[in-house]
């Protein structure tokens, strides 16, 4: 198998990547907006999300109808995803399709956000927000995480909340794109099988026209302080314990570090807490990630249980944040060969690789391969553990429960 990494970049500033493999028989096709809720003011909390579902709904030259149809006819599996950081619109395609979802994709970039159909995917937004919020888990995690953050962009919702999504309107909407969707804030990216000299011909031929502007991001870093907080929520048997750290950003070289410290103490399978928690029965429960983005970081560490338990967990929990170095040289190797093999299991679909390099692009204006980033694992040790340990102090942590009223 041979793998070629590719990249481009147009006079309005459209960024293109690509990462082409001899072994693919299909391609995934993927524009990248950077703006997501870090980029929101409290007026209009939760418009990157709502503007993700009205890029579905219709454009000068396509309904609704018209584009759900396209994709039919394509045979694209296509979805997007807003996160805090970025708007993602992608589809996975055969490869004899990659021009056809080129032009749809280019196409909804540039929506006519109707007043019905807003209107109407606003309700649609609305009962999701009730829907997450009605989840006792959905509902701690985000009270834990604005709480935590709650000084600092990343700490702003996705979704928002009933009362900043009901007051958005479509002027509103109409000016945040305006401001966010410049062609020099985008990253298109394709990865699999695909002919790269036609889709950046393509991507020139459609976009090239779009004129660049200045876009602006917060990225200072997190202050972060010692935070504790008990929430309630009545009718709840299983309560909801999660400890929130300083962690390396998506720029920073101890990234990998980080990722690996989670999944040595916290995963879900095989970790330290894991034999203390989740395989004695302690806990429903536990998985532990470290969030790399826009210059800063955090790292979770989650645990359900019940409430007898729940104290037992937390002292579980704390010991490690008190001795973040408590491991053998046997369970670093373990957890990066597992977070190794992950990244490459991962990487055989083309999905994968193409937010892979796209999130390259946009965090790091470069690109990095497979075998860089699995040799990055690789060659993490005990120095490294003891440099990020020295880097990211834990004192300054943020614990959060929910339990039951």
């Amino acid at each position: 198998m041979s793998i070629k990494q590719l990249e481009t970049k147009l006079a309005n500033g459209v960024r293109i990547v690509g990462e082409l493999s001899s072994s693919a028989s299909s391609c995934a096709i993927g524009a990248l907006v950077n703006t997501g809720s870090r980029d929101e003011t409290p007026e209009v909390s939760g418009v990157s999300h709502f503007l993700e579902h009205m890029l579905f709904k219709g454009t000068a030259k396509r309904s609704a109808k018209d584009i759900n149809v396209r994709l039919g006819e394509i045979g694209a599996q296509a979805n997007a995803y807003t996160s805090q950081e970025h708007t993602i619109y992608y589809a996975s395609v055969l490869s004899s399709e990659q021009s056809s979802y080129l032009e749809l994709l280019t196409d909804m970039l540039r929506p006519k956000l109707d007043v019905q159909e807003f209107a109407m995917e606003k309700k649609v937004i609305l009962e999701e927000i009730a829907l997450y919020y009605d989840k006792p888990q959905s509902y701690f995690f985000h009270s834990a995480i604005s709480g935590y953050l709650s000084a600092h962009p990343l700490g702003n919702s996705v979704l928002g909340s009933t009362e900043s999504v009901s007051a958005i309107t479509v002027e509103a909407m109409r000016e945040y794109y305006t401001i966010r969707y410049a062609p020099n804030n985008i990253v298109f990216s394709i990865a699999g099988k695909f002919d790269w000299d036609l889709f950046c011909k393509e991507v020139e031929d459609l976009t090239g026209s779009w004129q660049s502007f200045d876009v602006e991001r917060d990225t200072s870093a997190i202050k972060f302080e010692a935070k504790q907080q008990e929430l309630t929520r009545e009718g709840i048997n299983l309560e909801h314990l999660m400890f929130m750290l300083p962690a390396p950003s998506a720029q920073d070289d101890l990234r990998y570090a980080g990722t690996i410290w989670n999944n040595l103490i916290g995963d879900s399978s095989g970790s330290r807490l894991y034999w203390d928690l989740l395989e004695p029965g302690l806990v429903e429960s536990l998985y532990s990630w470290s969030d790399a983005q826009d210059g800063s970081g955090v790292s979770y560490l989650y645990a359900g249980c019940t409430k007898e338990n729940l104290n037992t967990t937390r002292e579980k929990v704390k010991h490690y944040l008190d001795s973040p170095l408590d491991f053998k040289s046997k369970d670093l190797n373990n957890s990066k060969t597992k977070l190794a093999s992950r990244v490459a299991i991962a990487a055989e679909q083309p999905y994968n690789r193409m937010i892979s390099i796209a999130e390259d692009m946009a965090y790091r204006s470069s690109l990095t391969t497979l075998d860089s980033t699995i040799k990055s694992i690789q060659n993490i040790d005990q120095s490294d553990m003891e440099k990020l340990h020295a880097t990211y102090s834990f004192d300054a942590y943020g614990e959060y429960t929910l339990v039951a009223g």
